[in-house]
C-alpha cells in the first residue's frame, strides 16, 4: 500500500492493519477488492458502505416476510433504519461502521433463517456469511458470540441442536483465530487495552454515579428503549406461549435471548475495560442497529397479528394503525435526515464557514481528515486554501497525547465528533471565541489570549 493505496496486496495490507488500524481487517480486505473491481472513484468507494446500509433494510424486509407479514408491513418495517440518524450518518463513510450494523441484523435474524433452513450446508454458509460480516469491526464480535449460543435454540433434539450450533459457529470462531493471529496481538498494547481517546466511554473504573449515569443516557435511549421493549416482549411471549406450537413467537423467543445476550455482553465488555459503551458515539453504532431490528421486528409483530386474527373488531384497525404508524415512522424519518448528514458533508459546511470569513489557518481532528483531505485536495475547495501550508492534520500520536493546540498558530479547529468537545476545548491555548455545530461537525473558532 504505497502512498496510501490499497494496492500493494494482501502483506501489505496486513501490514497496514497492524500497524494503523484497530478494526480486524475483513472491510479493509473487501475495500481492497472492491478497488480492483470498481474503482476508487469518490462514488465507487461510498457505494460500499451505502451498500451494507441498504442491506440492513434487505434483511428487515425478508425478516418481516419470514414472520409472515404482508408486503406493505415488511415495507414499514423494511424503511425503520432511515429513522436512524447514526445509521444515515454513516451510511456512506468510508469506514467499517455500516458493515457492523449489517452484521448485527444478520445475526439478529440468525434464529430465522435457521428455522427456514434447516440443511447442514445451509447453516454452515450462514455462518460463513456471519463470519464475513462480523469482521468488519471487534465490537460485531459481541453480537456473533451471542448468535453462536443463541444458534442451539430450540435445543430439542439436543444432537441436532449441537450440531447446527457446531457449523454455525465454526466459521465465526476461525474467523476470529485469523483474527487474533493476524492482527489482534500486533495491535493490542498493555493487555488489549482500547485507544486512550475511547476511555471516557469506558465503564471500567467509574465512580458508581459515573456508572448509573452512563446506565440511564445508554438505557433510555432511543436504541436502548427498542432493546429494553424487545427483550420484554420475548419474555412475555415465551410464558404465554406455553405450547410452544407457534413458530414466529419462538423465533421472537429466541432473537429476545439473543438481545440479552448481547446487551449483557456489551455492558461487561466496557466494565472490564475493553470496549466503549456510549450510545452518542459511532463506537456504538452496533448497538444502535440492534435497536432499530428489536424496533423493526415489534412492528413486524403487530402486522402479524392483524394479519393472523379473525377477530372482525381488531380487523377494522389494521389500516388506521398501517396510516399512524407510517406516520411515525416517516416524521422519525425527516427528523433523522435532518440529524444524520454523512460526516464529509459537515465538514465542508464547516470549510465554507472558513472560507467565507477569511479564517485560513485550520486544525483538522484526526478521524475528520478523511474528508478534509478529499474536500480540499480533490472536492469542491481544490485550491480556495492555502493548502497544505495553512492546514494541518492532526495525528494519532497527537490525540492521544493530548498535546496543545495554539491559537498562534491555528484560527480555526474543525472537530469531527461532539462528545469530544470538552477534551479539545482543553488543549487549546488560547481564546475560544465562537462554537458552531453541525452535528457531529463543531468549528471551533480561537484567537491568542489578551495579555493581563
Amino acid at each position: 500500500m504505497k502512498s496510501g493505496s490499497l494496492d500493494g496486496g494482501l502483506d501489505e495490507l496486513i501490514k497496514y492493519g497492524r500497524a494503523y488500524n484497530s478494526d480486524p481487517g475483513g472491510f479493509t480486505l473487501i475495500l481492497m477488492t472492491w478497488i480492483g473491481c470498481i474503482g476508487s472513484s469518490p462514488i465507487a468507494l461510498r457505494s460500499l458502505p451505502f451498500l451494507s446500509f441498504m442491506g440492513t433494510l434487505v434483511i428487515l424486509y425478508f425478516g418481516a416476510r419470514g414472520f409472515g407479514t404482508g408486503p406493505l408491513w415488511a415495507i414499514l418495517v423494511a424503511s425503520i433504519p432511515l429513522t436512524s440518524s447514526m445509521l444515515l450518518h454513516y451510511a456512506t463513510e468510508l469506514r467499517a461502521y455500516s458493515m457492523e450494523a449489517l452484521a448485527v441484523g444478520w445475526l439478529f435474524f440468525t434464529p430465522l433463517w435457521l428455522n427456514q433452513y434447516k440443511k447442514g450446508l445451509a447453516v454452515f454458509a450462514f455462518g460463513i456469511i456471519a463470519a464475513i460480516l462480523a469482521s468488519s469491526r471487534y465490537s460485531a464480535f459481541l453480537p456473533a458470540g451471542a448468535a453462536c449460543f443463541t444458534a442451539l435454540f430450540p435445543f430439542k433434539p439436543w444432537r441436532q441442536a449441537f450440531t447446527r450450533a457446531l457449523l454455525f459457529s465454526a466459521p465465526i470462531l476461525f474467523m476470529v483465530f485469523a483474527a487474533y493471529l493476524l492482527f489482534v496481538r500486533y495491535q493490542a498494547v498493555e493487555g488489549l487495552k482500547p485507544p486512550d481517546y475511547v476511555n471516557e466511554f469506558l465503564l471500567e473504573g467509574k465512580d458508581w454515579s459515573s456508572v448509573m449515569k452512563a446506565f440511564k443516557q445508554n438505557l433510555f435511549s432511543a436504541p436502548g428503549f427498542s432493546i429494553l421493549a424487545f427483550v420484554a416482549l420475548s419474555t412475555v411471549l415465551y410464558f404465554f406461549n406455553s405450547e410452544k406450537t407457534s413458530t414466529w413467537k419462538n423465533i421472537i423467543v429466541h432473537q429476545g435471548l439473543f438481545t440479552a445476550i448481547t446487551l449483557l455482553i456489551t455492558i461487561f465488555v466496557s466494565w472490564w475495560g475493553k470496549l466503549p459503551w456510549a450510545v452518542d458515539t459511532r463506537w456504538s453504532i452496533g448497538y444502535h442497529a440492534l435497536g432499530v431490528f428489536c424496533l423493526g421486528t415489534m412492528i413486524a409483530t403487530i402486522g402479524i397479528n392483524f394479519d393472523k386474527t379473525k377477530n372482525t373488531k381488531l380487523i377494522k384497525w389494521k389500516i388506521p394503525v398501517f396510516i399512524f404508524l407510517s406516520i411515525l415512522v416517516f416524521k422519525s424519518q425527516q427528523e433523522a435526515f435532518s440529524k444524520g448528514r454523512p460526516l464529509y458533508e459537515t465538514v465542508a459546511f464547516c470549510l465554507q464557514d472558513c472560507k467565507e470569513n477569511g479564517w485560513g489557518r485550520l486544525f483538522v481532528s484526526n478521524h475528520a481528515i478523511p474528508s478534509a483531505r478529499y474536500l480540499i485536495e480533490v472536492g469542491p475547495f481544490v485550491g480556495r486554501f492555502d493548502y497544505p501550508d495553512s492546514v494541518y492534520f492532526e495525528s494519532a500520536i497527537e490525540q492521544q497525547g493530548q498535546e496543545p493546540i495554539c491559537a498562534t498558530t491555528y484560527d480555526s479547529v474543525i472537530l469531527h465528533d461532539t462528545s469530544l468537545m470538552d477534551s479539545y476545548l482543553q488543549r487549546i491555548k488560547g481564546k475560544v471565541v465562537e462554537i458552531r455545530k453541525y452535528n457531529p461537525t463543531i468549528l471551533i473558532r480561537i484567537q491568542p489570549a489578551e495579555n493581563p
